[in-house]
């Protein structure tokens, strides 16, 4: 939302629409670049209930602001890809929800519409308009509905890849902020909370805070860093508080301090699956 915003001007119920294939460009964690894609974001708390009309041919889905999907949009939704009018209610809406529409409660106060179109004989052109067709606006406003704004993206730069150190907690604390606080989240918005980051209150860490932060973002090894391998393709990381030999593969830890692992693996093969691959303990050296 803050990329679409800072980098395109696009704010809620406006139509950021990508009208081409997707380039480098397009800084974005998932984007591929065989769809056209277009995109919505709501905020339920401002507006109340919102109403995303979606033409035939859209295939997507809303999810809310944890990117849990609400409905899906197109053959397999409700709208069975004839198109329909999704009403988008606020949590704890316990209002009346007229006729005429297919609604969804979000749990959370922000949404976000993520819309494709198809490219069929290599029209492009055709799958622009359809999702330029894609309406937004308040329920409040449906009997006399504003003209939805569609801004063409094209090529234009934009980067929606989350920022590194203290930005990151930045965009964090702004995000707690704005949603309500559910069961499951309690015990992870107590565990901000000496940190800085507390609902209701200013983001305005202390020195010690702001130092913790921003070192946290510095304790993770990728495949994307210029990793050292074994002759068989496996690599070794190493955890200590002393440099390895070389300089390569590790994580820092630190005396009398407690620490854990954390693994994630993106496009693992079917021998992760199967289990005929499994990661290996954690030795200990000397």
């Amino acid at each position: 939302m803050q990329a679409n915003k800072r980098d395109w001007g696009v704010d809620y119920n406006d139509v950021s629409l990508v009208d081409g294939y997707t380039t480098p460009a397009v800084g974005a964690l998932t984007g591929n670049n065989t769809t056209i894609y277009a995109a919505v974001f709501t905020d339920l708390e401002r507006d109340g209930p919102v109403v995303i009309d979606s033409p035939v041919g859209v295939y997507g889905v809303i999810d809310d602001f944890w990117q849990r999907p609400m409905v899906e949009v197109g053959p397999f939704g409700p709208d069975k890809g004839k198109g329909g009018k999704f009403l988008l209610l606020p949590p704890g809406y316990d209002g009346p929800v007229p006729d005429g529409y297919l609604a969804t409660k979000s749990k959370t106060n922000q949404t976000m519409f993520i819309g494709r179109a198809f490219v069929n004989d290599g029209d492009i052109k055709t799958a622009v308009d359809t999702l330029a067709r894609i309406k937004a606006y308040p329920l409040s406003k449906a009997g006399n509905p504003p003209e939805t704004r569609i801004v063409h993206a094209g090529d234009r730069p934009l980067n929606s890849i989350p920022p590194k150190g203290f930005d990151y907690w930045k965009l964090v604390a702004d995000a707690l902020d704005k949603e309500p606080v559910e069961d499951r989240d309690r015990f992870f918005h107590a565990m901000l909370k000496p940190l800085g980051i507390e609902k209701g209150k200013t983001f305005k860490p202390d020195a010690r805070q702001k130092k913790i932060l921003t070192e946290t973002m510095k304790v993770g090894v990728s495949s994307q860093d210029k990793l050292k391998e074994n002759a068989d393709g496996s690599v070794d990381i190493h955890f200590g508080p002393k440099v390895p030999k070389d300089d390569v593969n590790w994580v820092r830890t630190i005396p009398g301090r407690g620490w854990f692992a954390y693994f994630r693996w993106y496009g693992p093969t079917e021998k992760f699956f199967d289990k005929s691959w499994t990661l290996p303990d954690i030795d200990r050296k000397g």
